[in-house]
């Protein structure tokens, strides 16, 4: 598709990972472009199929919502 946004689906595990420090880091790291728009917390580990490939159509579904 033309024009998506980027996202980061960011499980939350054992320390707190705070949305600015995340764009500090990806701004540091990446180029513009590259760079989430979008941050998504989840509970849960990501959605795989059965040879631990992530399901992005899922994850897309999860923020059409």
């Amino acid at each position: 598709m033309l024009a998506e946004r980027v996202q980061a689906f960011v499980r939350a595990g054992e320390t707190e990972a705070h949305e600015n420090e995340l764009r500090l880091i990806c701004a540091e790291l990446l180029p513009d472009y590259k760079a989430p728009e979008i941050f998504v917390f989840l509970d849960s580990p990501l959605p795989r199929n059965a040879n631990g490939k992530i399901l992005k159509r899922l994850l897309r579904a999860q923020v059409a919502l």
